[in-house]
């Protein structure tokens, strides 16, 4: 499939019009679809871009044009939280913003490198969208929010960019969940799949650029959680503990010495409770 360029253009102005066409023969390689309800415009950038050896395909500013900008909408908000998907829509960026109470979720497969090594690529991408999708339906479920996945990673927040005075439980409790369906799903898989889940609360700062992310030392203490956490177990921080201990059973852990943190007091999530107060 090409890619593709949605231009929009209405000025009347035959070299503005001219000289946009060029910039994008210039600029981009692939199909073009031109939306324009001025005839003179569309016929100099369907000639400028013929000459490149585009293929063009034009669209009055109608029916055709609105499928298009819906399609275009219904990217943005399969991708990006609904509010920084406006934000783009109405002023075309977004900008840093600090949430004070937030819970993130890291969580990674134990052992991936060596047994992907095993399968074919399209097995274990077959096997890694099948999981992630179940995730995101999971934190769907539970008020959170996907940020992103990098190779067998997966991290999630809850608390932002809709602020949430449950974010805690939820991604705890969305927590419990993945590794219940990872136990379930492990009954009939061809591969046995283990993931190591870390949690932690505190301040991030939350950022558009191609993707949504988030930074701060609650997301890297969160990661520290995870790399502290054994296989199939929920390793949470003293801090997200507090705030939860009265929905949830935790098992104290020996401190342990974390990198550039010192000793820290960590608790792992007993998955008998239902997380409700």
């Amino acid at each position: 499939m090409n890619d593709r360029q949605t231009v929009s253009q209405s000025s009347p102005q035959s070299d503005s019009v001219a000289d946009l066409a060029t910039n994008l023969a210039e600029s981009f390689k692939g199909d073009i679809l031109i939306v324009d309800d001025t005839p003179a415009n569309l016929y100099l950038m369907t000639q400028v871009l013929s000459q490149q050896g585009y293929r063009i395909r034009t669209a009055d500013s109608g029916e055709q044009a609105q499928r298009e900008r819906q399609k275009s909408n219904e990217l943005l908000l399969n991708i990006l939280p609904a509010n920084v998907a406006n934000d783009l829509r109405e002023t075309g960026k977004t900008t840093p913003r600090s949430f004070g109470n937030v819970t993130v979720c890291f969580s990674d497969i134990v052992n991936f490198t060596t047994i992907s090594s095993q399968y074919e690529p399209e097995f274990i991408i077959g096997e890694l969208n099948e999981m992630f999708t179940v995730f995101d339906n999971i934190m769907e479920k539970n008020q959170c929010e996907r940020i992103k996945t990098i190779g067998d990673a997966y991290m999630a927040v809850c608390g932002m960019p809709e602020e949430n005075e449950n974010h805690a439980r939820n991604i705890v409790q969305a927590a419990i969940e993945m590794i219940k369906y990872i136990q379930n799903r492990n009954e009939q898989s061809q591969v046995k799949w283990q993931i190591r889940i870390g949690i932690h609360s505190g301040e991030v700062v939350g950022v558009k650029k191609y993707i949504y992310d988030v930074f701060g030392d609650a997301v890297n203490t969160a990661g520290r959680m995870e790399s502290h956490s054994i296989p199939m177990r929920i390793n949470v921080s003293e801090h997200t503990c507090d705030l939860v201990k009265d929905q949830f059973d935790f098992i104290e852990r020996e401190a342990i010495t974390v990198k550039g943190k010192g000793e820290m007091r960590m608790y792992f999530v007993e998955d008998g409770h239902n997380g409700e107060p």
